[in-house]
């Protein structure tokens, strides 16, 4: 690791660590108070406990701090690559569900967080585009919980497509014979997948996310465009309206 990534990383677990001292805090002071009885239970514990050891045994810990020290303990144990780490960090907070299934790989949310509406508030959009893409098709069509926009590359020495889907949904399926090479990846903050179809010399993309802002589920499908770019128009996506 060079210095310049070691320091940006130590930045990282700084400021992780900040963000969950407050939210132990917050939650410490969420926590109702223990029933009279279990008290006296936990204090006639830790000291019987003090008389058979050294140490004074502790009470166990809540569910939500066992979570937040496999958090912590994941910042500490890294593969020794900057990136490694970065993305272990962002494992540990993921609960976007991603498994293959018999069609293709399914992204969903955890059922606690599903929704009874389908309805789709506002529109969205890429806002930056590589050069010489410009709009060819919209969704014409009310489909509830259902929005396409498509892009094609007008430069008649290039080739490429762009199809932008957004769904309002618990969860999808990406029907693909290629779901072997599906991926978890991050646009900027907000999990989701990648599945990849490569060719000779190019490679076909399909980026699916989920913005909790949009309540939706978003798909990026690009032919003849350099994954930087693909992630470039996905951190582009914006409320249009």
């Amino acid at each position: 690791m060079s210095k310049t990534e070691e320091e940006i990383f130590q930045r990282l677990m700084a400021d992780f660590a900040q963000n969950q001292g407050r939210r132990l805090l917050e939650l410490e002071q969420d926590l109702p108070p223990l029933p009279e009885e279990e008290q006296l239970r936990l204090l006639e514990a830790a000291a019987q406990a003090q008389k058979q050891a050294p140490k004074p045994a502790a009470a166990p810990a809540p569910c939500w701090r066992r979570r937040a020290a496999a958090a912590a303990l994941v910042l500490l144990i890294g593969s020794g690559a900057f990136f490694g780490e970065a993305g272990a960090v962002k494992d540990a907070v993921r609960r976007i569900q991603i498994r293959l299934t018999d069609d293709g790989v399914y992204f969903g949310l955890p059922q606690g967080e599903w929704k009874t509406g389908w309805e789709m508030e506002g529109r969205y959009a890429p806002a930056w585009l590589p050069e010489g893409y410009e709009p060819i098709e919209q969704s014409k069509t009310e489909i509830e919980g259902y929005d396409s926009l498509a892009y094609a590359q007008t430069n008649p020495y290039q080739n490429g497509t762009i199809l932008f889907q957004r769904f309002s949904s618990n969860a999808i399926t990406e029907i693909t014979g290629d779901k072997e090479s599906a991926q978890p990846v991050w646009v900027g903050d907000k999990e989701g997948g990648l599945i990849v179809k490569k060719w000779h010399k190019s490679a076909d993309y399909r980026l699916t996310w989920y913005d909790p802002d949009a309540k939706s589920f978003f798909c990026l499908s690009t032919t003849y465009v350099p994954r930087e770019e693909l992630f470039a128009i996905a951190e582009s996506v914006q409320r249009i309206d």
